[in-house]
């Protein structure tokens, strides 16, 4: 199974947009609902099964963003030229800083980070969405990570 972008890291970013999702209504970093999330198989009432990796991947990214939230929320309000953080979605903000994150510290390829952030886009947020997080992200990966 292709760990960067097959089925079982796209559940695992599915945990991840979850957690992070959580915190932006409770801003509190959950041991306890990481544990729940990680070792529970289920989401969306699919069942899956995650293993080290995805946990440690699932980790990563929630620790990260969490752990410089501020800045992840500056860095796509600033994206989101027109829109004050207060009138994104939160299930958007949760997706995009979620993505910003992972631009910047894995080697995953961009086009996955970004196909996955509007797969998530469509599943749980508004139609609109998925065109929203793909311009953001488009810009971003245009300014910061020039190939």
């Amino acid at each position: 199974m292709d760990l960067l972008g097959g089925k079982m890291r796209k559940d695992a970013r599915k945990v991840a947009f979850s957690l992070i999702y959580e915190y932006l209504f409770t801003n509190t970093y959950d041991d306890l609902s990481l544990e729940q999330f990680t070792s529970k198989t289920d989401v969306d009432d699919k069942v899956f099964v995650l293993d080290e990796a995805d946990r440690d991947f699932i980790k990563g990214i929630y620790g990260g963003v969490v752990k410089d939230i501020d800045d992840y929320r500056t860095k796509v309000s600033a994206l989101a030229r027109g829109f004050k953080e207060e009138r994104l979605f939160k299930v958007d903000l949760a997706i995009l800083m979620m993505a910003v994150y992972e631009l910047d510290n894995t080697d995953t390829p961009i086009a996955v980070i970004i196909n996955e952030a509007v797969e998530l886009g469509k599943i749980y947020s508004t139609e609109n969405s998925a065109g929203f997080i793909n311009g953001i992200l488009a810009e971003y990966t245009k300014e910061q990570h020039k190939d």
